[in-house]
């Protein structure tokens, strides 16, 4: 048997020392799972009938809160246990645990425990031991009991068991086995009332270990009174009576009775406790019971501090949160302070309460937790210095500060922060080689619509100081201010911002701050405005001097002459009255249509349709719809201009002959629709960043709990720049998309032609897709070139 015994378990790790024996990790190999094995030495010939009698016991209480005893060996050195596995570190019957009980869950554990001692009391066997470290609480809250039968002996600071193993669990010891008697039944139902004392409670009945103290505090039958734990039902109090009494003969007579006090927990009544809190000191340790959640703890301290109690703050914190009307340990070693020995210390406070002084006498044999007593016994509850108060209790003479107050912090005025430059001073930009362009003045301030213009940094109600008692020293708050509120502005629900309700342009009159929607010029556009770069709508009364740029957002409108200049519309379109000058400078850009007198000496370029009124010469023209110039001589010559759509003009080249070009590159259903998908996959590509970039500067603004805050956060206001420049660039990619669904349009059934409608003089070249043809000789009259039968065809015109 032994044999198979030990080819059946395989020992593992050490788990515990228990009262039945070293504990270890083990596997039942033939059923593949874990057990416990327990390892009694045998130290004596007595050992061997105190085994036996541990596995006859075993044999006689099969119970579901008993740990059962599944097989049990013997070899030259130790006698050996399995017993069903339970984590006898998780599973024990911990303060922590049974914290977080509520009361039904205690109820239950209690008459799980009184049924399997009542069964075992059923077949003439006693437990013996019922301490803490006999009884685990499984994770589902089953109760599982060991060690039935194992008389303990108690010694000075422990307890032996009569296997010969020593542990130290909290002291249930029954008084008549102090006083040397045998345990009884009535001994079990002593330690089952401080099991019951415990589990309601949260502390041990007569303290955390055993010692003289402890031993006194069982013989005189010395607990804290149940009246101070207003958690505890009327029925378990009573319950936890009848256990707990010197007497044997006085103790509840058997378990049946005290199953019907206990579950009279349905009618039960719970007695408030006439007092907030109390103050409990058992085994020199001191614990707080909270039955007002609400006591603040200001009050607690003054009384700790006239009881003689010096304790940490925090755990007075603590106990208030968590104890629940349990007792809670704020102090694991109890310290009283005699007031007779600070008779000749002399305490001194200055007239602003901010600083308190201590004379000591030359000699004495004071500690600092004797003088931090004091103070906090004259209410000296702030800014205590404990370095300085070592310096003092080294050198008495020594005229420094034990406690500090904090001086009140007085309010800031509240302030405007300006998005924009409110002086609306001219200030030409400085280069990086530290020279200046004249050119970049910010004439024009934009905004778009939803930009915060200012924000109000509010006035501070200052911070509160406080003084050596604890007590506070008002500060003064400052002063507010009003938000510049205009025209097309509002003031956020914060109040705290002004922000723009369109488009537009600032204006700034030292009261109000003005949006203005469409920027007007009403002058030439020189050094007197500068660039303008504005992501709006631009009119422009009065030329545009060579050398300085317009970039709009929107569209443009010019009623002078452009010189050499570049005139850029990312998203919409541009009309010049006065026409294009460009002496061989002028680049003019737009998104959607350019309309424009004539042109000169430029390159235009548009991704939908350019119109002429007057001519084109020395130019380069690019467009992706039509390009038409017929409304007045309708002259193109000397000039390149390619088109998608169609082109018609009415006199193409001159006299004497120079080299024009007219092409067409036909409209592409099929690169078209790549086009519009491209754009599509752009579009996706910046909404997906959009939400990125939203959610940066939403937990910015979380991270300082608003937005007066946030907005002067480098990373906050970075983040609105990416946000703006990405909602500048998803508008152009809308607009695109537009215009692309329109050409796409046009290219169903598109048939690309030329149109001459007066003259094509000769050495001007056609083209038509792949299709060229030069003029070697001078039409007269509309001519019409277009593609039929795999060829370009020239129709009508005369010579």
């Amino acid at each position: 048997m032994t044999t198979d015994f030990f080819d059946r378990y395989e020992k593992k790790n050490f788990l515990a020392v228990t009262p039945s024996g070293n504990a270890f990790l083990a596997e039942d190999k033939h059923f593949q799972r874990k057990v416990i094995l327990k390892e009694i030495p045998k130290t004596d010939a007595n050992i061997k009938k105190r085994f036996e009698n541990i596995i006859k016991t075993a044999g006689q209480i099969i119970h579901p809160s008993v740990l059962t005893i599944m097989d049990f060996a013997e070899n030259e050195n130790n006698y050996y246990l399995i017993q069903e596995f339970i984590d006898l570190e998780y599973d024990s019957f911990s303060l922590n645990k049974i914290a977080s009980l509520d009361i039904n869950q205690k109820i239950e554990i209690i008459l799980d425990i009184i049924d399997a001692l009542q069964f075992a009391y059923e077949s003439n066997i006693i437990h013996k031991n019922l301490y803490l470290d006999s009884i685990y609480l499984t994770k589902n809250l089953k109760v599982k009991i060991d060690n039935f039968g194992i008389d303990r002996v108690v010694t000075k600071n422990n307890l032996i068991s009569e296997l010969g193993l020593s542990t130290s669990p909290p002291p249930f010891i029954p008084p008549e086995k102090i006083a040397g008697k045998h345990s009884t039944y009535k001994s079990d139902i002593f330690q089952l009332g401080c099991i019951i004392f415990t589990l309601f409670t949260t502390i041990y009945p007569f303290g955390e270990k055993i010692s003289e103290n402890t031993l006194l505090n069982i013989k005189k039958l010395n607990y804290p009174h149940l009246s101070l734990f207003s958690n505890v039902p009327d029925n378990i109090k009573e319950a936890i009576k009848q256990c707990l009494k010197l007497d044997p003969n006085q103790r509840i007579n058997n378990y049946q009775q005290l199953i019907e006090i206990i579950k009279d927990f349905d009618k039960k009544q719970i007695t408030v406790s006439e007092e907030p809190f109390n103050i409990i000191e058992l085994d020199k340790k001191l614990y707080l019971v909270v039955n007002d959640p609400k006591i603040s703890k200001e009050k607690i301290l003054e009384v700790l501090i006239d009881e003689g109690y010096l304790v940490d703050e925090n755990k007075v914190d603590e106990a208030i949160k968590f104890s629940k009307g349990n007792a809670y340990l704020i102090s694991e070693r109890v310290e009283k302070f005699d007031l007779s020995r600070f008779k000749d210390i002399t305490l001194t406070v200055s007239q602003d309460r901010l600083e308190a002084y201590l004379s000591l006498p030359k000699y004495h044999n004071l500690t600092k937790n004797d003088i931090i007593y004091f103070l906090k016994k004259n209410h000296i509850n702030y800014g205590i210095n404990e370095e300085n108060i070592e310096k003092i209790l080294k050198n008495p003479s020594l005229n420094i500060p034990v406690s500090v107050g904090k001086k009140p912090i007085n309010g800031t005025d509240a302030y405007l922060i300006y998005f924009f430059e409110k002086d609306n001073i001219y200030k030409p930009k400085i280069l990086d080689n530290d020279n200046v362009d004249f050119k970049e003045i910010n004439f024009i301030q934009p905004v778009k619509k939803n930009d915060v213009l200012c924000v109000k940094i509010p006035y501070t109600e200052g911070i509160d100081g406080i003084d050596v008692y604890g007590r506070p020293i008002k500060a003064k708050p400052g002063k507010d201010v009003k938000l510049p509120v205009g025209k097309n502005t509002y003031v956020s629900s914060d109040g705290l911002k002004l922000i723009s309700t369109v488009d537009g342009q600032i204006t700034y009159n030292g009261n109000q701050v003005n949006v203005i929607e469409v920027i007007i010029i009403n002058s030439n556009v020189d050094y007197s405005v500068g660039n303008i770069n504005y992501h709006g709508d631009v009119i422009i009364n009065g030329d545009v001097l060579s050398g300085f740029d317009i970039n709009a957002g929107g569209d443009i409108k010019i009623r002078g002459i452009v010189e050499g200049c570049k005139i850029i519309s990312e998203n919409g379109s541009i009309v010049i009255n006065g026409g294009v000058f460009g002496k061989d400078k002028a680049v003019i850009k737009a998104l959607k249509k350019i309309i424009t007198e004539f042109i000169q000496d430029a390159e235009v370029f548009c991704e939908q349709d350019i119109e002429v009124l007057d001519y084109v010469r020395n130019s380069k023209i690019v467009c992706n719809g039509y390009f038409k110039c017929i409304r007045k001589t309708g002259t193109v010559h000397t000039c390149s201009i390619t088109a998608s759509d169609f082109i018609e003009v009415n006199i193409a080249g001159t006299i004497p002959y120079t080299k024009t070009q007219l092409k067409i590159i036909p409209l592409n259903k099929t690169l078209i629709k790549q086009k519009l998908n491209s754009n599509k996959e752009a579009q996706n590509k910046i909404n997906n960043s959009l939400s990125y970039v939203k959610e940066i500067i939403k937990k910015i603004i979380l991270k300082y709990g608003n937005i007066e805050d946030a907005v002067m956060d480098k990373e906050y206001q970075l983040n609105i720049e990416r946000l703006k420049q990405l909602e500048q660039k998803l508008k152009h990619i809308l607009v695109k998309e537009e215009i692309l669904n329109n050409l796409y349009e046009r290219s169903v059934n598109h048939s690309p032609f030329i149109k001459i409608n007066k003259t094509l003089y000769s050495d001007v070249i056609l083209k038509i897709g792949n299709y060229s043809y030069t003029s070697h000789k001078d039409y007269f009259n509309q001519i019409l070139i277009k593609i039929e039968e795999g060829d370009i065809q020239i129709i009508g015109g005369d010579l």
